[in-house]
Formats: C-alpha cells, sequence, structure tokens
C-alpha cells in the first residue's frame, strides 16, 4: 500500500516560480536586529511627530516596514504619505509599487511602477518591477523587454539579470536562464537566493546534483535559510535519503512555524518509508491536530495503522478521510485493500465474503474517481 505525497514538480512550483521569493526579496537575515530595527522606527516616529511634512522620514520608516517585518500595509500606509507630501520622487512610487506588490495588487503596482518611470526613466528597480507585473500577468516577453533593459542600464545588478532568469524559464528556454541566474551568482555569490533560483531551475532541468550542490551553499551562506531547506528536504525524498530529509524537516520546525503541519507530514512520509512506524504515526499525530480536517492526512495515518496490524483504527481513518472527502480515489483504493486483508484472515465465510463484497465496491469507486 502506497504512502502518498504531494506531487516532487509541485514543491518546486512553489519554490521557484514565486516571482514574490525574488520581487519583494527576504532581507532580514542581513538586517540588523528587531530591538535594533525598532529603535530605528521609533526615531522616524520622532522626527515624524517634530515635523508631519518630513516626506523622508515616512519613506524611511516605510522601508523599515517593509524591508524587516514585511508589514506591507504599515509600509503602504508611510510610503502614500511620502509621496504625499512629495509626488517628484521616483523611489517613493517604486517602494509603494513594491508594497502593492507583495500585497498582490498587481494593477496599482504597475501604475506606481510606471510612475516612477515617467520621473526617471533610467531607473533600473522600477524596470525590474514592471517586468515583474508583466510576468503576473502571464506576458512573458514584454518581461524580458524590462528586464534586458535594466541590464543594458546596469550590466552589475544581479537581480535584473535572476527576474530574466525568471521569465526565460516560464517560456520553459532553461539554458537561457541558467545563463542569467549563473551570472546573478558570479555578481552576488554571497546572497542565498541566488543559489536556491539556480537550483530551483536545475531541478526544473531534473539536474539534482546541481540543485542540491546550490541549495548546500544558500545554507551555508544562510543557516536559517527556509527555502533551501525545503527545497532540499524535497530532493532527498526525491533521491531516497530519506534520514538526511527527516534531518532537514526537523530544523525547518524550529525555522518556520507557519507550516508545522505541512512539515509534520513530511516528517511522518520518511518515517513511514524508513518502516519507523511508530515515529510515523507519532509525527502524523501532530499534524492532524493542526490539520484536523485533512482528508489525506487521515489517509496516510490509516495506511501507517494498517502497516502496524491495527485494522479497526486503520478502517476507521479511511471511513473519516472519505466523510470529509469522497472525491478522492486513492483513499478508497486503501481501503479496499484493507478489507481484502480482513478477508484473507477472516475463517468465517459470511463475513469473509462481505468483505470482499466491500473490497471490490472500494476497486470500483476507486477507478471511477480516477
Amino acid at each position: 500500500m502506497m504512502f502518498r505525497i504531494l506531487k516532487f514538480s509541485t514543491v518546486f512550483i512553489v519554490i521557484f516560480l514565486c516571482l514574490n521569493c525574488v520581487t519583494n526579496r527576504d532581507y532580514s537575515h542581513s538586517l540588523p536586529g528587531k530591538w535594533l530595527m525598532n529603535i530605528v522606527i521609533d526615531k522616524f516616529g520622532e522626527i515624524i511627530e517634530k515635523n508631519p511634512r518630513n516626506d523622508e522620514a515616512y519613506f524611511g520608516r516605510g522601508n523599515a516596514y517593509y524591508l524587516y517585518y514585511r508589514d506591507y500595509q504599515k509600509a503602504l500606509a508611510d510610503y502614500n504619505a511620502a509621496i504625499g507630501i512629495n509626488p517628484k520622487i521616483a523611489e517613493y512610487f517604486n517602494n509603494r509599487g513594491n508594497a502593492y506588490f507583495g500585497l498582490g495588487n498587481y494593477q496599482k503596482a504597475f501604475s506606481d511602477f510606471n510612475r516612477a518611470l515617467e520621473i526617471d526613466p533610467n531607473f533600473v528597480k522600477a524596470l525590474n518591477g514592471r517586468g515583474g507585473v508583466y510576468l503576473q500577468f502571464q506576458n512573458a516577453q514584454e518581461a524580458m523587454i524590462d528586464f534586458s533593459e535594466a541590464i543594458s542600464l546596469d550590466p552589475q545588478y544581479y537581480d535584473s539579470y535572476t527576474l530574466r532568469g525568471l521569465a526565460y524559464s516560464r517560456e520553459n528556454k532553461y539554458f537561457e536562464a541558467l545563463s542569467d541566474l549563473t551570472q546573478a551568482v558570479l555578481l552576488k555569490p554571497d546572497d542565498p537566493f541566488v543559489y536556491t533560483n539556480r537550483g530551483g531551475l536545475f531541478v526544473l532541468m531534473e539536474n539534482y546534483e546541481d540543485a542540491i550542490n546550490d541549495f548546500n551553499q544558500a545554507i551555508i551562506i544562510d543557516p536559517k535559510c527556509i527555502i533551501a531547506y525545503e527545497a532540499r528536504a524535497a530532493l532527498f525524498q526525491k533521491y531516497y535519503k530519506y534520514q538526511e530529509s527527516l534531518y532537514d524537516y526537523s530544523k525547518l520546525l524550529r525555522l518556520n512555524k507557519s507550516s508545522t503541519g505541512f512539515y509534520y507530514g513530511q516528517i511522518s512520509y520518511n518515517h513511514f518509508q524508513l518502516k519507523e512506524y511508530r515515529k510515523a504515526l507519532n509525527s502524523m499525530n501532530k499534524a492532524i491536530k493542526i490539520y484536523p480536517e485533512s482528508a489525506e492526512y487521515y489517509e496516510k495515518r490509516g495506511t501507517i495503522f494498517f502497516h502496524l496490524k491495527n485494522y479497526k483504527k486503520a478502517l476507521s481513518d479511511y471511513d473519516y478521510s472519505i466523510g470529509l472527502s469522497s472525491n478522492r480515489s486513492s483513499v478508497y483504493i486503501a481501503r479496499a485493500t484493507l478489507y481484502d486483508q480482513l478477508a484473507y484472515q477472516e475463517n468465517d465465510s459470511e463475513k469473509k465474503t462481505e468483505y470482499q463484497e466491500k473490497a471490490k465496491r472500494d476497486y470500483e469507486n476507486g477507478e471511477k474517481i480516477k
């Protein structure tokens, strides 16, 4: 009986093609400590209190909210104030465009990047920002025009190569993408994200060894690089290196509390593949506690119970999984396999026949859904 997991390719579609990972880069790994950033924000607040018309103070505080806290709403409020006082600064519109981008309001982001370029037609970051919006609009050709223009204006700015590499990848032009992403690595070898981006491309190219090398390098640069750990953990699973994958997901439990349930599910999967069924059960119980309405997790726990030969609890979990979602083929096949097992060990002929009939119905239901 199979213990299913998210499709391998799904992990890297999320990691590599999530434009926010590049356009709204997380700089928190290289910024001052939280206590110092709070002092900076407070100081800007004092300046604003003394002079409410100080546009630079609003802009500075907005940048602190944006870069460190990823608080796009507070950043947006301060950028609005700065623009209201002085609407002639291209960078104000550019950074407000970034905040809109982070909020998923791509139309307003597009307008702000255009406004920044009206003020300064050679503003590289605004060209990259607008190109990023074009990618969100599924217009890779226009995006590449903006990214190429940005590169021609500043050939040393690595983000432009990263973004154009993403655009090439959207068009399945992997070798052109690799050239650009490698250039980004050469220009900024101390940035973990240039390696996670190229590593993601290597995955799409099915060059898994080089992908792992890039994720390793990202982690060396930033031992708290969540994206690199997630990508490497998934690759280890693909390579059947379940102990190594366990290490990465266990590390992620400490680094990223927002995805704890998912990580416990992956940890359970690794233990299951290692035939450590008790440990698999313990982790899956934790995953279900976080996601009590997950039909997939109940099915997985049912499969663990099956291998522990606790058929009563396995059946209960399969039933509950179907109650939560009745359109999943795999759970019917799993329950059919359980009924076959119950029929095999049953001595009573009537009960044996009953289990066989139930198994047949479940196999049929599973095939229909497929």
